[in-house]
């Protein structure tokens, strides 16, 4: 017997401790999980093709079995190079059905533990349960009953844990044909119903009719030959609707002959084994069935009592099992021939045929073929041989019967002992369930908690910053209107200087001019010198004192000066903000732009979009250097912030508060707004205004 122990024990714990700590330390810790960076496959696409070759080279027409083993033994070996646990998994499930088609057992039970334990490793219960689906069937072929029964309970049993009915159902089949094999017939039917109701909602017609030709013969050999009829009718109908492989009807056809001939119906039975028969291209095909169907219909014209023929008609599916080397049908075929000759009463015959029968059930341990033997030697044999003939039929019998009352038992052991971890499991499961449950209480407790603080700090900071936005708003307007009174009282003096310098020096001085023009009436040399000299000095000071007067006059000082200026103070108190990590921001003006004309409303907003910018810039960008820049373009005037900072993701950004304010900016200006940003590279924000 095998200890087996269940792969799925307390997985679901570790499961669900491992993501509550995650969940714990994504809150406390606030780090980035993001996701994991794919595996170079620079290494691994060699041995990929080297795998694919090899397994090409394997199909190939017209190898031997031995070329095609070692073309398959090659590939494994690049497979087993492969860095890539799903890839390599996938490979070696390739490889392992190429072991199967040649029925290479060792190296298909090799290869299958090789996917289980990466099954294992991947956490992938479906190809763990068919790695034990198919460690059965080795079992099975090794003829090896508890162990294969084992692996196919235990595969079961997973596939019903993840709800995969079909894998579910085939598996039940095996484990009925197995518990049949060996009598267990309660076991046997228990299974065989079971599958039945898992595979009808999937209307899958082969392993349904599976599982009734095998109820069918559990009822014929317990002489319930009205319900056999009945299953193998169903298996008939069943297979009749497979379109792929209708040969398969063949089979039901003769098992349904069988059971006839079993109750004492040989003109039924005879009737379908003849229509068995007729299938075309039958011994092509399906030759084995071909000759079985022979034999058999040969046997029950025998037991009818028809001799027409005979002994031939059973000598020629001996002759054809001999050539197709069907050691079993050959058993069956001896056995046959040695009950017709005892009825015939060609007992020397008869007993030759069940000695052969014997010695080759002995050479195969055919067990059923060596009682069936045994019991025609005792029979057929002179007294002393048929004495011993009979104690070792009685022996044997006896064995049999033991060993099958001990795989029975064997079985309900499995059941049991499965079913017990099952309920372990299921009970840590719970308490798992109940702890993970509780876990996650705290957990969405501590989010909970963490949002409410983190809403409400999220809304004074909203509140404080919307304060600090009006009081800055109110400040910049009272700059401004005190730029605007300074401008005014500047305009105002420098009008007075003009007045007094227009009204006053220069009357004075052109009644002085009017005064010296007298001196044209002097022609005498001194007369003439003093007025030219009289005259340049005071055409002199006329004209410096009206420059003057103009330049008083002039409007040097514009409203488009005043904005500029507030601008350029507010860049240059940002420049001395942080001394530790100094950055220089610089402004470039376009003077062409007539600010004087532009709204009060828009420039404010413009002063305040540069200063969101600029103080997002000093806390998130990291930046060295930055640039404001009012550029015009035809009708439009643009203002650009650009920074050589750290860049952001503009998607994420855009749900920020600062980025919004200055979307709300834009809107008001009827402007277009556009940022441009990737890590690393700085930022660009652009805001287009008509003018």
């Amino acid at each position: 017997m095998i200890n087996f122990s269940s792969p799925i024990s307390t997985k679901l714990f570790k499961i669900s401790l491992r993501w509550a700590a995650f969940g714990l330390l994504l809150l406390v810790s606030s780090c980035d999980f993001g996701p994991n960076k794919s595996v170079g496959n620079g290494e691994r696409y060699p041995a990929l093709d080297s795998v694919d070759l090899y397994l090409q080279r394997s199909k190939e027409q017209g190898l031997t079995k031995e070329e095609s083993l070692s073309y398959l033994a090659e590939a494994l070996k690049f497979t087993r190079n492969l860095k890539e646990d799903t890839l390599q998994r996938a490979k070696l499930s390739e490889i392992r059905a190429e072991y199967f088609g040649y029925n290479e057992l060792e190296a298909y039970r090799s290869v299958n533990t090789e996917i289980r334990i990466l099954a294992e490793k991947l956490d992938d219960s479906l190809e763990i349960a068919d790695s034990y689906f198919k460690l059965g069937y080795y079992y099975f072929k090794k003829e090896e009953v508890d162990s294969a029964f084992n692996y196919y309970y235990q595969a079961e049993r997973m596939y019903e844990r993840i709800n995969d009915p079909f894998n579910s159902g085939k598996a039940l089949v095996s484990m009925a044909i197995l518990q049949k094999n060996v009598k267990d017939y309660v076991g046997s039917e228990s299974s065989s119903v079971r599958a039945i109701e898992y595979l009808t909602p999937l209307e899958d017609l082969r392993y349904l009719a599976s599982a009734n030709s095998n109820l069918a013969i559990i009822s014929k050999d317990l002489g319930k030959f009205e319900e056999a009829i009945e299953y193998n009718q169903k298996a008939l109908e069943f297979r009749k609707k497979l379109k792929s492989n209708k040969t398969l009807q063949v089979s039901s056809l003769n098992n349904i002959g069988i059971v006839y001939s079993s109750n004492g119906q040989y003109e039924e039975a005879i009737k379908y084994f003849n229509r068995g028969l007729t299938f075309d291209s039958l011994f092509q095909i399906r030759p084995l069935t071909y000759v079985r169907l022979l034999d058999n219909l040969a046997y029950t014209k025998f037991l009818s009592g028809q001799t027409e023929g005979l002994p031939e008609l059973l000598l020629h599916p001996l002759f054809l099992r001999d050539s197709l080397q069907d050691n079993s049908g050959i058993i069956t075929s001896y056995l046959h021939l040695a009950n017709y000759y005892k009825t015939m009463d060609s007992i020397p015959k008869a007993n030759y045929y069940a000695k052969k029968a014997l010695k080759t059930s002995e050479r195969l341990q055919y067990q059923s073929g060596k009682l069936e033997s045994l019991l025609l030697l005792s029979e057929t044999s002179e007294i002393h041989e048929a004495i011993d003939y009979a104690k070792s039929y009685i022996s044997i019998n006896d064995s049999l019967q033991t060993q099958e009352r001990a795989f029975r038992d064997q079985f309900a052991r499995i059941r049991f002992e499965t079913e017990k971890i099952e309920i372990e499991n299921t009970a840590v499961t719970r308490r798992n369930k109940q702890l993970f449950i509780g876990l996650l209480g705290l957990l969405a407790i501590f989010l909970l908690v963490y949002i409410i603080i983190q809403k409400k700090l999220n809304q004074k900071e909203m509140l404080f910053r919307e304060s600090q936005q009006t009081a800055n708003e109110e400040i910049y307007n009272l700059m401004l209107a005190q730029q605007l009174k300074l401008e005014e009282g500047k305009q105002m003096e420098k009008r007075r200087f003009s007045e007094e310098l227009h009204d006053g020096v220069l009357g004075r001085l052109f009644g002085a001019r009017l005064s010296l023009d007298s001196l044209n009436t002097k022609f005498d040399e001194d007369g003439v010198q003093a007025r030219l000299k009289y005259l340049e000095e005071l055409k002199s000071i006329e004209n410096e004192i009206r420059e003057i007067s103009h330049g008083l006059n002039s409007t040097i000082f514009s409203r488009d000066v005043l904005f500029t200026e507030v601008i350029e103070q507010f860049i240059e108190f940002q420049n001395t903000l942080d001394t530790n990590n100094p950055s220089k921001y610089q402004f470039i003006n376009n003077y062409i732009i007539h600010w004087e004309e532009m709204p009060n409303n828009v420039k404010v907003h413009l002063y305040r979009i540069v200063q969101e910018a600029l103080q997002n810039i000093h806390k998130h960008a990291m930046a060295k250097n930055g640039t404001v820049s009012f550029i015009k373009e035809k009708n439009d005037i643009l203002l650009r912030i650009e920074d050589d900072g750290m860049g952001m993701m503009v998607n994420k950004v855009k749900k920020g508060l600062g980025l919004k304010n200055i979307k709300s900016r834009v809107a008001q200006m009827k402007g277009i707004l556009k940022v441009d940003s990737e890590k690393g590279r700085g930022t660009t924000i652009t805001v287009k205004i008509s003018s």
